[in-house]
């Protein structure tokens, strides 16, 4: 199996994005008081699981991150968020919508214009 980025091929997660990661847990362990090692028995992995992750030797599968953030009451795209401020978590919006993007080859439906 082809390793890239430290990951199994297939489940590429870019460095930038597992360093970010990195930093936020470290931000919620600092926070908290807690170890490493003691997060990794409350969520129930192995603490060479999380020095792993901490050295981006691998990078946290999708149910390691919702566990973790979970652990300590946030959600797992929080934890994605740059700079994730414990005391300030980032929020979703919710006033304005995205706009969905046409698929490929599909031409966006012209605006009808008032005259």
């Amino acid at each position: 199996m082809t390793r890239k980025w430290g990951m199994a091929e297939g489940k590429v997660v870019s460095r930038a994005t597992r360093e970010t990661v990195r930093d936020n847990v470290a931000r919620l362990l600092e926070a908290s008081g807690k170890s490493e090692r003691q997060l990794a028995l409350d969520i129930g992995i192995g603490h060479g699981s999380l020095q792993r992750y901490r050295l981006l030797e691998a990078g946290a599968s999708v149910d390691v991150l919702a566990a973790v953030a979970e652990h300590f009451g946030f959600e797992a795209w929080q934890l994605l968020v740059p700079d994730f401020d414990p005391d300030a978590p980032p929020v979703l919006g919710t006033e304005t919508r995205a706009q969905p993007v046409p698929a490929a080859g599909r031409k966006r439906p012209k605006e009808k214009v008032n005259a």
